[in-house]
């Protein structure tokens, strides 16, 4: 039992954690059905809040062996419960003592990924905003520009059957280095070239829309450029086009929706919906 009017340790933690961050080729796709919220295990949701109560490092390490125990091959069972845990914390330290938990049991970046992916489609959205922040913290910890090799790695490994969640979310955050990072897994390097030089336009639109000067001549040059990415044989491709004209509806004919609305692809069809 925790000794009361003691600070706990993982409290102690947190505060020194703080301290120091301030000094395809085209893949068969079905239709994806909706990911299931992920539900809360009481014996580790309590295993979580022993951690996070410990006083003393005797009663976190039996805690943390406790999670340990429970957490499954590679923490598949254990991450998404850190997910739940954070949610329903409405401290700002409380919702840390995740981060702390994977720390001290090294949960990798490449394990995190893999219990995430059968919950990134989700229906439920403010579980589906705390998934992607947890995805950002990875891509995005060296900087501003978005990493997305180990999802590179995840998608070649079942190029037939790619994680739609994880696609998803990929052109929904940084749609060129997505569309990039597929390239890499779905093409040879001198399709690459050529369909860099196809993008370009786009790309381009899309960083003067960020800045806030996209120009009526970078428009017209980008509209004429999705008319054939949004005709490509490759999905990952649409989609890209896809995603273009959402994120600048500048961008948007009837003829691009027309075509993108009835397109073969899920992902597809429901970046641009109805």
């Amino acid at each position: 039992m925790p000794t009361p009017g003691r600070r706990p340790l993982l409290g102690a933690l947190l505060a020194a954690l703080l301290s120091a961050a301030s000094c395809g080729r085209s893949a068969a796709a079905s239709e994806p059905t909706p990911a299931p919220a992920i539900t809360p295990v009481a014996r580790i949701q309590s295993a979580i809040a022993d951690a996070a109560g410990a006083h003393n490092e005797e009663e976190l390490t039996f805690a943390l062996r406790e999670l340990a125990k429970l957490g499954g091959p590679g923490n598949r069972d254990l991450v998404p419960q850190l997910v739940v845990f954070g949610l329903a914390q409405r401290d700002a330290r409380a919702a840390l003592v995740p981060g702390v938990i994977r720390l001290r049991l090294g949960i990798t970046d490449a394990q995190l990924v893999e219990a995430l992916l059968p919950y990134l489609q989700t229906t439920d959205r403010e579980q589906r905003t705390l998934l992607y922040n947890w995805l950002g913290g990875i891509d995005s910890a060296a900087g501003a520009q978005r990493d997305f090799t180990l999802y590179r790695t995840v998608i070649a490994a079942r190029p037939n059957d790619p994680p739609l969640g994880l696609v998803r979310y990929m052109y929904e955050t940084d749609p060129d280095t997505a569309v990039a990072t597929l390239a890499e897994v779905y093409a040879a390097p001198p399709e690459r070239a050529t369909l860099a030089a196809t993008l370009r336009p786009v790309s381009e639109a899309l960083a003067a829309n960020r800045s806030g000067r996209l120009d009526a001549d970078q428009g017209s040059a980008a509209q004429v450029a999705l008319k054939t990415l949004a005709r490509h044989s490759d999905w990952w491709v649409r989609l890209y086009a896809a995603t273009a004209i959402v994120k600048v509806p500048q961008l948007q004919s009837p003829e691009l929706l027309e075509v993108l609305r009835a397109d073969q692809h899920p992902l597809v069809r429901g970046t641009i919906g109805n």
